[in-house]
């Protein structure tokens, strides 16, 4: 499972709570991702629960805004990301800082994508370093952990419907973190 307990979040959780994230461990990079691209990576939920924050990491900001969302799993047998089920709507992105939107999600156990899209100028991110990542999705052809899907999109709101055609890639992902409370 990627889960993450006592996360990059500063700040106690309470009885009960828990953050969960894209990855395992603690170690990640930092990259300024392409703006326009959707960048997704998936997750599992192994119990029903509560989704009440969707965050990231900023550690060097840019002058402009992202976006975060949250989508389901196409399938059992498909690993893509198929409809949206929340976005946090603009975020900026001009400081360096833990980025956080309150959400209000019920969600059942599963696979789910968090996906995120940089507007006009690319801030640096904390992402997910690739010895840090289960494979999930499996590995390239050259042996390496393959960490999300991307796929060019002009900024904008997410998608109702993740668009077709994204590339597995072994890149650096977007290291996203969700509030969770098991039910």
């Amino acid at each position: 499972m990627f889960q993450l307990i006592g996360d990059i979040h500063k700040h106690t959780l309470g009885a009960g709570k828990a953050r969960i994230g894209n990855f395992h461990g603690f170690t990640g990079s930092t990259v300024a991702k392409a703006v326009d691209t959707l960048w997704a990576s998936p997750f599992v939920v192994t119990s029903p629960g509560f989704l009440d924050k969707l965050a990231f990491e900023v550690t060097t900001g840019a002058v402009g805004v992202a976006r975060l969302g949250l989508y389901h799993n196409k399938g059992r047998n498909n690993l893509y990301p198929d409809t949206l089920i929340v976005e946090t709507g603009e975020i900026d992105v001009s400081a360096a800082a833990v980025k956080e939107a309150s959400i209000d999600v019920k969600i059942d156990a599963g696979i789910y994508w968090f996906v995120y899209l940089a507007g006009t100028l690319a801030p640096t991110v904390r992402c997910v370093a690739a010895a840090c990542a289960l494979p999930l999705l499996g590995l390239s052809s050259a042996h390496a952990n393959q960490l999300g899907i991307s796929k060019a999109l002009a900024y904008a709101a997410l998608p109702a419907a993740f668009p077709s055609g994204g590339a597995y890639a072994a890149t650096e992902f977007p290291r996203c973190t969700v509030g969770f409370t098991a039910k």
